[in-house]
């Protein structure tokens, strides 16, 4: 399966990861569409916000 990896600011790589396996309890669930929020954006372009220790 393809998976989009955040390697860090303003990288992204795309891998072949092997296709998970399922145990008794689990689901394996097909992604059909995805998107982005302006979250995701913000971070790519900034990088992720450091904690600053404010609650």
């Amino acid at each position: 399966m393809r998976a989009a990896i955040y390697m860090g600011k303003e990288n992204v790589e795309i891998h072949e990861l092997p296709k998970p396996v399922c145990g008794d309890n689990d689901v394996l669930i097909q992604n059909i569409y995805s998107s982005i929020c302006g979250t995701d954006v913000a971070v790519y372009r900034h990088g992720p916000i450091q904690d600053i220790g404010l609650l």
